[in-house]
C-alpha cells in the first residue's frame, strides 16, 4: 500500500511539473536604436540553456558573419532552424533607424531553462554586430511578476571574418587615390577590410586606426565618418516584458 501511494504521489508530482511547462509564455522584446547609424534587419531566437550561439572567442558561423557584414538574415535563420538547441527564432523585416524601436513577440516554452538572444548588424560598419542576451533568471522574474520589465544594453562584436581596415602599404591618409572609386566612407571602409587570413574568432568591437579615420574624414567629411563611430556597448537598448 505504501509503495502504491508513493507511486501515485510521484505521478501527481510529475503531472504538476509538466503542467508548469504545458503552455508557452510570450514575451515582448523591444529593440531601440540609440546610436547614430541604422541597425539592419536582425534575428531573435530562444535556446535551451543560457548560452548564445555566437560568443566571443568562438568561430563565427557563415550566417553570423553574413549578418555582421551585410545585414542579410536568411542564412542565419536557416542555421537557427537546423540547430536542435533553438526552440524559437524570428527575424525583423526592416532596418531600425536611429531613435526608432522595433517590437517582436518571442515564444518561450520554459522560462526556467531557456534564454533569449538578439543579433543585429550595425548598418554602416564593415563587420560589426549588436548582440544581447536575456537570461532565464530574467525571464522567470517577469513570469512571476517580480518585475514588470527587464532593460539591458547591447555589446558590439565583430565576427572576425574580416581584417581590421588599414591603408595599403606605402599610402598615407593624404593619398586621395586610396578608394578612388568608392562613393562614401562605409564603401571605402569595406574596401580596406579584406577577408581574414587566419581562423576567424568573434571578438569585441575594435576601433578603427587613426590613419583610416583621418583618410575617411579627408575624403568624405567628418559628418559621414562620425556615423561609423560606435562604443563597445550601450548604443542599443533591449526591453523585455511578459505579454498579458
Amino acid at each position: 500500500m505504501k509503495t502504491a501511494s508513493l507511486k501515485i504521489c510521484g505521478a501527481l508530482a510529475a503531472l504538476m511539473l509538466a503542467g508548469l511547462h504545458a503552455h508557452a509564455d510570450v514575451y515582448k522584446v523591444a529593440v531601440t536604436n540609440g546610436g547614430l547609424m541604422p541597425l539592419s534587419p536582425g534575428v531573435i531566437y530562444v535556446t535551451n540553456g543560457q548560452l548564445a550561439l555566437s560568443r566571443v572567442g568562438q568561430a563565427p558561423t557563415g550566417g553570423f558573419a553574413e549578418i555582421c557584414r551585410s545585414g542579410m538574415t536568411m542564412t542565419r535563420q536557416q542555421e537557427l532552424m537546423r540547430d536542435s538547441q533553438v526552440t524559437f527564432s524570428t527575424a525583423t523585416s526592416a532596418p531600425i533607424l536611429p531613435g526608432e524601436t522595433r517590437e517582436v513577440e518571442v515564444t518561450v516554452n520554459d522560462p526556467l531553462q531557456q534564454s533569449v538572444h538578439v543579433e543585429f548588424m550595425y548598418g554602416k560598419t564593415k563587420d560589426t554586430c549588436s548582440v544581447a542576451s536575456i537570461s532565464s533568471h530574467q525571464l522567470y522574474a517577469l513570469k512571476q511578476h517580480v518585475t514588470s520589465d527587464v532593460v539591458l544594453r547591447d555589446q558590439a562584436v565583430q565576427s572576425g571574418a574580416f581584417e581590421d581596415p588599414a591603408l595599403p602599404m606605402g599610402r598615407n591618409y593624404l593619398d586621395t587615390s586610396v578608394c578612388a572609386n568608392e562613393k562614401d566612407a562605409v564603401s571605402c571602409l569595406r574596401t580596406l577590410s579584406p577577408m581574414a587570413r587566419q581562423t576567424p574568432r568573434i571578438r569585441f568591437f575594435s576601433p578603427y586606426l587613426s590613419s583610416v579615420s583621418m583618410l575617411l574624414e579627408n575624403k568624405y567629411g567628418a559628418a559621414d565618418v562620425q556615423t561609423l563611430s560606435l562604443s563597445p556597448a550601450g548604443a542599443v537598448q533591449v526591453q523585455v516584458k511578459l505579454k498579458h
